[in-house]
């Protein structure tokens, strides 16, 4: 019997999302559309393919490896090798051939099978990860990386919609309500959740906002800030409400400051109220209510935080800090 295809799953799918689409080792040779490969065989992956993959993707082999087989009798029992079980068939978009019978977890059904194991607020943070312009490094530091996206939330709903049978889809439903496209780092994306998740977990239970989202500018403003648009990092354009996330890294020197202060006044100029959210505003629950407590009169939303939300809070803010 030959060898069935070899399919990273799981933890090792992330990871490998993590490290090559951040742009570190080759990427996927081909990003078609396909069925799992090698559904209804019995054979096991091969040692020697396995030992081919973690040389050509060394970042891979500090875990073990997550392989999906098709039958309790193809499980591989060797250290550093964790066999799942799936015999079913799966939609299309849920493989990606990285080289010649080596597959791995698209996006899409990463994600899936992430949610069924996560917190719904580490559902969504994976969610806006990937529709996002960055990834978490594989490292203990939990730095981030600049990458293009590698999902968006229309692929993630249709994917998630078409997965009938399938564990995690209640779980990936409910994340993806708190999931949208652009957000541009790790920081920006606790935002969002901090404002935008229900405040029985300690969020405001604020509609989710755009994510970098680019105003068009009139004729005057684009003399003075020399761009046809301006983005936001967060942005409700219906009621002219952005957020600006001020990292201590990147909003030094005086021609930045000079450039976000035109950028302040030409939004102001045309409506807009922007509030800035800085690095203390993260780890610091009574300066987070005043943002808070700023964004939801804006709505036009309610936000009475009581001694539970308070807790609840804290404690959501704790597992945004550590991410999956």
């Amino acid at each position: 019997m030959e060898p069935a295809p070899l399919l990273i799953c799981d933890a090792s799918a992330l990871l490998y999302w993590r490290s090559v689409g951040a742009g570190s080792g080759p990427p996927p040779r081909a990003m078609r559309a396909m069925r799992a490969p090698g559904n209804g065989n019995a054979g096991k992956p091969s040692l020697d393919r396995i030992a081919y993959f973690l040389r050509r993707y060394p970042a891979l082999a500090r875990e073990p490896l997550h392989l999906l087989v098709s039958s309790g009798e193809a499980r591989l029992r060797c250290k550093g090798i964790r066999c799942f079980v799936h015999a079913g068939a799966f939609p299309s978009r849920s493989f990606s051939e990285i080289e010649k019978d080596i597959f791995v977890l698209s996006p899409e059904l990463c994600f899936l099978r992430h949610a069924s194991k996560l917190s719904l607020p580490h559902a969504a943070q994976l969610g806006l990860e990937f529709c996002g312009a960055y990834s978490l490094s594989a490292g203990e530091t939990r730095s981030a990386r600049k990458r293009a996206p590698i999902t968006n939330t229309a692929f993630l709903k249709s994917y998630v919609e078409n997965c009938t049978g399938e564990r995690g889809i209640a779980e990936a439903r409910r994340a993806l309500r708190y999931v949208e496209d652009g957000s541009e780092s790790p920081r920006e994306t606790m935002v969002a959740l901090l404002l935008d998740l229900p405040a029985r977990l300690g969020g405001c239970g604020d509609p989710p906002p755009k994510m970098n989202y680019a105003i068009p500018l009139p004729k005057n403003a684009r003399k003075a800030t020399g761009r046809r648009s301006l983005r936001c990092d967060l942005l409700w354009p219906e009621e002219k409400l952005a957020i600006e996330y001020d990292s201590d890294l990147h909003h030094t020197g005086s021609e930045r400051i000079a450039s976000d202060a035109t950028r302040r006044t030409v939004l102001t100029h045309l409506g807009f109220e922007v509030v800035t959210v800085a690095n203390r505003h993260m780890h610091n629950t009574a300066e987070f209510e005043v943002v808070a407590r700023r964004v939801a009169h804006r709505l036009d939303r309610r936000f009475r935080p009581d001694r539970s939300w308070r807790a609840n809070h804290i404690e959501l803010r704790r597992q945004l800090l550590d991410p999956p």
